[in-house]
């Protein structure tokens, strides 16, 4: 059984692609997103045009995950404020919890 066959990386410009561990760790990784393999220099130049287009930072990739799960949860509350609210209320009620104590 191959080790790399689950996670096979290839050249991202000639598609050129080997099973043997030597090939795949002959790869060179592009330094920016960390997500383009490369079989040589000339591929790796020649992808440019292309890849820089979606290159981008793991951590700029994260910053605007997060970005969009912050929008998501805040659009989320907004719709639904009242009955948050509500609930909210409800449980404090329950569980003899002072209003004064639940930071909001």
């Amino acid at each position: 059984e191959n080790r790399f066959a689950g996670n096979m990386k290839f050249c991202r410009y000639c598609n050129k692609n080997e099973l043997s561990a030597e090939f795949q760790k002959s790869l060179m990784q592009c330094s920016i997103c960390k997500g383009a393999y490369y079989c040589s220099k000339d591929c790796q130049v020649g992808d440019w045009k292309r890849h820089k287009i979606t290159c981008k930072r793991q951590d700029e990739r994260i910053v605007k995950s997060l970005e969009n799960r912050e929008s998501t949860v805040l659009s989320f509350c907004m719709q639904n404020y009242y009955r948050i609210m509500k609930e909210l209320v409800k449980i404090t009620n329950e569980n003899g919890i002072a209003k004064k104590e639940v930071v909001l």
